[in-house]
């Protein structure tokens, strides 16, 4: 769990250390957590550009060019391992002057760059907080350097914004005895929660909780009318069935209409074909009785023909 300030009252090293306790401010010493910074001030930093993280130089300690965090350490394990190696500007050379440490950022090609800074611990920034592993107790503090008071916060009871790298942004007050960071309706903050993503078609409220999105109050879902129901909704029609999705199309029909549109469709296709045989039929037998006319006209005509020729003989032989 990382996250981001987001008020508009930047803190110093050391009060910035304190809202972030009992966890701590983040490093850049693994992988994980520099995708996770980076994205964060990808889609969720304010113009600022510069945020403490947990590096530092005490004051017995010199600034040494030929390491890579400078001679600073994580104050989260005292390690000098960095996955940031880039400093936007080389720090002081000092071995009598505490110095710590922020991380800056830019993008290059849509893309976030980080960059190393070294500046007074006094001065001050907005700061960026990592959550120990631990018991959800054990949550970083999100907080503002504002002027101090006694417990664990520190900081006035008004609400602040803190935004997860996941980019859910929740509303959280510090107050109670002891102090402790709430959400708004009072209760203790549990980050080990605060910051998960909610299922679909839940999403957070200012405190940090999931609740349902009623769909039917965006936009026009359903054709007719719409249900919300526990992460999605349903569309009713016009006589109380369930639509398939978001139209009715032929829902609310029941099945003796469809039978009876089914039964009204046949009937015309039924008579179309038997009109259609009757009418084969007859052209057929039309055919067959004028082919049987044909025949008996070629056969009396032949008839006719070898009379004829019988008699033109006989009188040929009686002239004789």
């Amino acid at each position: 769990f990382i996250c981001i300030l987001t008020d508009d009252f930047p803190a110093s090293f050391a009060q910035a250390m304190q809202a972030c306790s009992p966890g701590v401010l983040a490093s850049l010493a693994n992988e994980e957590d520099v995708r996770r910074i980076a994205e964060l001030l990808r889609s969720s930093a304010p113009a600022e550009k510069t945020f403490w993280i947990g590096l530092r130089k005490n004051k017995n300690e010199c600034v040494s060019r030929i390491h890579p965090l400078r001679g600073f350490r994580w104050v989260e394990d005292n390690g000098q391992v960095t996955q940031v190696r880039r400093w936007v500007k080389e720090p002081k050379l000092t071995c009598i002057e505490a110095r710590c440490g922020a991380v800056t950022h830019e993008f290059v090609r849509s893309e976030v760059q980080l960059g190393l800074l070294s500046d007074s611990c006094k001065n001050t920034h907005r700061f960026i907080c990592k959550q120990k592993d631990g018991p959800t107790d054990a949550a970083p503090r999100p907080g503002t350097g504002a002027k101090s008071g006694s417990g664990p916060c520190h900081l006035p009871q008004i609400p602040y914004r803190a935004v997860c790298w996941s980019d859910i942004t929740v509303d959280l007050v510090c107050h109670g005895r002891p102090l402790t960071w709430r959400v708004l309706d009072g209760s203790p903050a549990n980050f080990s929660t605060l910051c998960q993503p909610c299922d679909l078609g839940f999403q957070k409220d200012a405190s940090g909780r999931c609740v349902d999105v009623d769909e039917c109050n965006v936009g026009t879902p359903c054709q007719h009318a719409c249900i919300n129901t526990p992460g999605s909704y349903r569309c009713i029609c016009a006589n109380d069935t369930e639509a398939d999705g978001a139209t009715c199309g032929n829902a609310g029909k029941d099945a003796g209409e469809d039978d009876n549109k089914a039964f009204g469709l046949l009937v015309p296709v039924l008579v179309g074909t038997a009109a259609l045989i009757l009418l084969v039929a007859a052209v057929v037998t039309v055919k067959c009785c004028m082919m049987r006319r044909s025949k008996k006209r070629a056969k009396s005509e032949a008839e006719k023909m070898r009379m004829r020729s019988g008699n033109e003989t006989a009188n040929e032989k009686e002239a004789r």
